[in-house]
């Protein structure tokens, strides 16, 4: 059973080491304007311009938005921090 422990675990790190080299597609998916929260609520709604406005603010700051059912607020720095 060590032999086989041995050589599972040389392919794990073989198989860890190619999967280095392999890079994911980096582009953003095209998006639906049905699926979009603006086309469930409208466009009168006071939801989306919190929406909006809670985005900008994330990206302004490198942060991480959470959006509650009652508020907005800001939940954590992003990597880049302040």
């Amino acid at each position: 059973m060590g032999r086989r422990l041995k050589q599972a675990a040389v392919v794990f790190i073989i198989v860890l080491t190619a999967a280095q080299f392999v890079r994911p597609e980096r582009a953003n998916p095209a998006t639906d304007a049905r699926r979009t929260i603006q086309a469930h609520v409208g466009t009168a709604s006071r939801l989306v311009a919190v929406l909006d406005r809670v985005q900008r603010l994330s990206l302004e700051r490198n942060r991480v938005a959470v959006v509650h059912p009652r508020r907005a607020c800001v939940l954590a720095d992003g990597a880049g921090g302040d």
